[in-house]
């Protein structure tokens, strides 16, 4: 089993056993999509939500071109779009102190690019653990589709 880091504006897909590993979630949000049947998986740590330019200087920045980017990636490896299921981590407000109104805050924005383009897509959320003001450290685990979140005060 091997680690893999997804570093913030990226994404990466691999195989069983591999893990894959996001810190320091703040505001962005980390998607994790996991085809059960061929243990497939993938890791997006996206930071903004959208972007109209598919050619923007780095398009894994922007929820709504990785999200897709990476669907399309995994179908490529062989997993199937209708057995891809996704977990969402991070969306932190991390300054709660100077933007009270949600829609204001870049992670709440995050979090609902992320929502609007699974949906899309057509892939289920089945967990989520977003919001709050505190960032996180994800670790995906490709041989069991499990996400560990680890809290970061």
């Amino acid at each position: 089993m091997h680690d893999i880091r997804v570093e913030m504006a990226d994404f990466k897909t691999a195989a069983s056993p591999a893990n894959l590993i996001a810190a320091a979630v703040g505001s962005c949000v980390a998607v994790c999509l996991y085809d059960s049947q061929k243990k497939l998986g993938g890791l997006a740590h996206v930071m903004l939500p959208h972007s109209k330019d598919a050619k923007a200087f780095n398009p894994n920045r922007f929820a709504n071109l990785a999200v897709v980017e990476m669907i399309n990636q995994l179908e490529k490896l062989g997993a199937q779009r209708e057995f891809l299921e996704a977990k969402i981590v991070g969306g932190a407000n991390l300054f709660p102190f100077l933007l009270k109104n949600d829609e204001e805050q870049m992670g709440f924005r995050n979090v609902v690019a992320v929502k609007e383009i699974l949906n899309e897509m057509a892939v289920r959320i089945i967990n989520e653990h977003v919001g709050g003001n505190l960032g996180r450290s994800v670790k995906f685990s490709l041989e069991t589709g499990t996400v560990t979140v680890e809290i970061k005060i």
